[in-house]
């Protein structure tokens, strides 16, 4: 026991080691100290200068995204439609933090999920920037998501994060992926108003929206393609600032983006949607009469025409197995 206790304490040469490892005040070391010793070691957390810091560009993150999105030549990450964004698992501890720049708009809302509890978050200004997304989390590891609430046409480049800790492997796909495809309702306008204000500010989260919330419930992976003023009806010539969804339905990012419309999703090579749920004829019914000049009597009959194409188009983008839900209120 003896020649134990002396390989186990070889080299404690001075006073202040000897003190650190005399636990029971002995003035010795004993077999007691070892245990006691040992005992602390095993049941004390990894200390906080256990981590380091470390910025990942995303092109080196393993990350699990939710909608569509665009990878750049540099690995940054562009997210658009409605509820887009991505999840991630560390080991860490302190502030999480990303460097992204937004669409050139004011202020955006996001939805942040750090260990499945969610928060609103806002960011203001259209230059690169850091944003810390969570604050002072305790050492271990955590599952962190952030995602778009406002709808499509408000675009945020994600260009690296930067942890206390170390990137862990991301959560596997589901087993579904369901696409919801509308207009303002499918976006979840409005959602975020209170009775008696108006829509303006912070009035939509898509991320709440009935889509993601079905998605979540089934415990399914999710696209949202959606944006306020969506119509089956081709009536741009008329209104230039309609959203013909036939024609957006091929963007990665939404087709009136600015500099960003010439991206287009690659349905051959990223992962095509199980079911398909179209939410669209609220805006259809209200001008399909009045501007495009069809006789009251037939219009049900050419929306209906008008919706068989497009369940036409989904199919040739998804494959023959894709499901098909209509939820058109018309």
């Amino acid at each position: 026991v003896v020649a134990g206790i002396d390989a186990i304490f070889d080299g404690v040469a001075t006073a202040d080691e000897f003190f650190r490892f005399d636990v029971n005040n002995s003035s010795s070391l004993t077999v007691s100290d070892v245990v006691k010793t040992r005992k602390t070691i095993l049941t004390t957390p990894a200390e906080e200068t256990d981590y380091v810091t470390a910025t990942t560009q995303m092109k080196n993150l393993d990350y699990k995204t939710q909608g569509r999105y665009v990878v750049k030549d540099d690995g940054s990450v562009i997210f658009d439609w409605t509820a887009a964004g991505f999840s991630f698992n560390a080991d860490l501890y302190g502030d999480v933090v990303l460097n992204l720049q937004q669409a050139p708009n004011d202020s955006r809302w996001y939805t942040v999920v750090v260990d499945g509890v969610e928060k609103d978050l806002k960011i203001s200004g259209n230059t690169k920037q850091d944003v810390v997304i969570a604050k002072n989390l305790p050492s271990g590891v955590h599952s962190i998501g952030f995602y778009k609430q406002q709808e499509g046409g408000n675009t945020i480049t994600i260009n690296s994060l930067t942890i206390n800790g170390k990137v862990l492997k991301s959560d596997d796909q589901g087993d579904l992926l369901i696409e919801f495809i509308g207009d303002s309702i499918t976006c979840g306008a409005g959602n975020k108003v209170k009775d008696g204000e108006s829509l303006s500010g912070h009035y939509e989260d898509g991320y709440n929206a009935y889509g993601t919330v079905t998605a979540r419930l089934l415990d399914a992976d999710w696209s949202n393609i959606s944006v306020s003023g969506s119509s089956l009806i081709d009536d741009r010539d008329r209104e230039p600032t309609r959203y013909h969804m036939p024609t957006e339905y091929s963007h990665a990012i939404k087709g009136k983006s600015s500099t960003q419309s010439d991206y287009e999703w690659n349905f051959e090579t990223n992962r095509n949607a199980d079911i398909v749920v179209i939410n669209l004829g609220t805006n259809d019914n209200g001008f399909i009469h009045l501007y495009s000049g069809v006789d009251t009597s037939s219009k049900t009959e050419y929306f209906k025409n008008l919706a068989i194409d497009f369940a036409h188009q989904i199919i040739e983008a998804n494959g023959e197995d894709v499901k098909i839900v209509f939820a058109f209120y018309f």
